[in-house]
């Protein structure tokens, strides 16, 4: 915004309001910053998927293996949860979750 928003109201005209909005060059920078972050990338890795190499004890092995059942059991109640809602909450399901941030 720039200027600050009206303190009165019934005090807004067409004129001050489009004087309030970020120019053309500024939205188009927000809008496409927007859009690089919300896109997903070629080679995203999702919770917890390691390459085969990175374990090769037992113990680590099991514990990230109960941990992707846990995390698929998760998945699956919201997939449940879902299908009875008019616009999907997808953002915390596990199997959509990359395993890293990488901006």
């Amino acid at each position: 915004m720039q200027l600050p928003p009206p303190t009165r109201k019934g005090t807004t005209s067409e004129e001050t309001l489009l004087q309030t909005l970020p120019n053309k060059g500024e939205t188009a920078n927000a809008m496409s910053t927007l859009w690089l972050l919300s896109n997903s990338v070629s080679d995203t890795a999702h919770l917890v998927h390691y390459p085969d190499g990175d374990f090769d004890e037992t113990t680590p092995y099991e514990l990230i293996r109960a941990y992707k059942g846990e995390l698929q059991t998760l998945s699956a109640r919201i997939c449940l949860r879902n299908l009875s809602l008019e616009v999907p909450y997808t953002y915390m399901d596990p199997a959509k979750v990359e395993n890293s941030v990488a901006i």
